[in-house]
């Protein structure tokens, strides 16, 4: 099981990051395609944006509280 990023296919302020979870991904699919045969399975997960306390959206949503219920109310679940 690995854990890659929605920011390996999405514009990010991080491309170093983006980068290394994109590779990853790709190792995942390679590494699936090659195990294969033996019934092992290789996963790789994408977790999104999540909001928890503490986290940088709770102090962007502090911050600027109007831009960031504009954000919210089209791009979180």
């Amino acid at each position: 099981m690995l854990v890659g990023s929605v920011s390996s296919s999405l514009p990010s302020p991080w491309p170093q990051y983006a980068a290394a979870k994109a590779a990853l991904e790709a190792v995942a699919r390679s590494l699936a395609a090659e195990l294969a045969r033996d019934r092992i399975r290789v996963n790789c997960v994408r977790p999104g944006s999540m909001m928890f306390d503490g986290g940088a959206w709770q102090g962007y949503a502090r911050a600027e509280p109007e831009a960031f219920q504009a954000f919210a109310s089209t791009d979180f679940p």
